[in-house]
């Protein structure tokens, strides 16, 4: 028989307790006090070995012993089931919009990063989400090559999202927030964001405050991506950010899933490609797009620059659009001589035609 590092009492604090910390508190910080989990922890129940990583079997025995110990399945549409042992490589699990979530001797220690994340992210899954990723460009943020292959997608690349890798939150006991796209997904984002369609300038407040005076992010649809822009700062869950500036001195930028076979985890840009080639982690640490700094989508439709990241981490950027719009010609460009041809000059006149809501250029 295999035993749990973590006891019953342990498990319901870890999840449903008070302790900002626990599972329930940081759903109810990420989601804007939308979202919060109430249900039981069983007294440790004995089932036969599944002899193996079969979580289906887990489940389906787990299942089995909560209905003999007198629980009603019905009552508990979501299951986090906590399993001894190394039966698994990994130790999380969640089914994409499930019913379970699998931690793997987990729910004990709650000033442990990692442990905390582990049924933060598999419960994201039981809620729909994919990983958040990182476009792994080699030494580029990003290319038409780079968006053909599948292979340019590091599953976990991005570090500031409880769906990505979170290993800054690991080894500073926190749990990093969703990002903008799972909390506008999700439906907890209502009245937070902005759509921006035309050039101007616009103020971002951090994504983790409750209560903002200005939008937390902005989305940026062009005919072939979407983007979302968001601010982090060391606030609520986030407030273990404090030590690593790099994620807040600049604006995260994260594109929809366009690789081939995408899904709906978005895709962490990283503006300093290439600056822990040792770490591939490490590596989009410091992805943000810093005060002075540029980028210009790949199709030319737009170019977001961060004007300043003042200290309470508002950010002011400029999005300038560029007209792809072609004229519309209706007179087809016609030439003819202007009089008659010098010995030192020749004039010629072109006349046409064309209408375009943008201006000629």
């Amino acid at each position: 028989a295999e035993t749990l590092a973590t006891t019953r009492t342990a498990a319901q604090a870890f999840v449903f307790g008070t302790d900002a910390r626990s599972t329930d508190r940081w759903y109810r910080d990420v989601s804007y006090g939308q979202l919060d989990w109430n249900g039981d922890v069983t007294p440790v129940l004995t089932i036969a070995d599944p002899g193996g990583c079969d979580l289906d079997v887990i489940a389906t025995a787990a299942d089995a012993a909560a209905q003999g110990a007198g629980y009603t399945l019905a009552d508990y549409p979501n299951r986090l089931v906590n399993f001894p042992g190394e039966h698994c490589e990994s130790r999380g699990f969640g089914e994409i919009g499930g019913t379970y979530a699998w931690v793997q001797d987990g729910l004990a220690d709650l000033s442990d990063g990692y442990e905390r994340l582990l049924p933060a992210h598999e419960l994201g899954h039981v809620l729909g989400r994919y990983h958040s990723h990182g476009l792994e460009c080699g030494g580029v943020t990003i290319s038409a090559a780079c968006l053909g292959s599948s292979s340019a997608n590091d599953e976990y690349g991005n570090a500031w999202d409880a769906m990505g890798n979170n290993w800054p939150g690991d080894t500073a006991g926190g749990v990093a927030m969703f990002g903008a796209k799972h909390l506008l997904e999700l439906g907890w984002f209502a009245g937070r964001s902005q759509a921006v369609t035309t050039s101007g300038t616009y103020r971002l407040s951090p994504i983790e405050l409750q209560s903002a005076p200005h939008p937390q992010a902005l989305t940026i649809a062009t005919p072939a991506h979407r983007y979302y822009v968001e601010v982090r700062g060391p606030y609520g869950q986030d407030g273990f950010l404090s030590g690593y500036p790099q994620a807040t001195n600049g604006v995260q930028v994260n594109l929809r899933d366009d690789l081939p076979g995408g899904d709906n985890g978005p895709l962490n840009l990283d503006f300093a490609p290439g600056s822990d080639d040792g770490c591939l982690y490490c590596d989009f640490f410091d992805s943000s797009l810093d005060a002075g700094q540029a980028y210009t989508d790949l199709d030319n439709a737009f170019t977001l620059r961060v004007d300043s990241v003042a200290a309470d981490r508002t950010a002011t950027v400029t999005v300038g659009f560029e007209d792809l719009t072609p004229p519309h010609v209706v007179k087809v460009p016609t030439t003819s001589f202007a009089s008659l041809i010098g010995s030192s000059r020749v004039p010629v006149v072109v006349r046409w035609a064309a209408t375009d809501p943008g201006g000629v250029c």
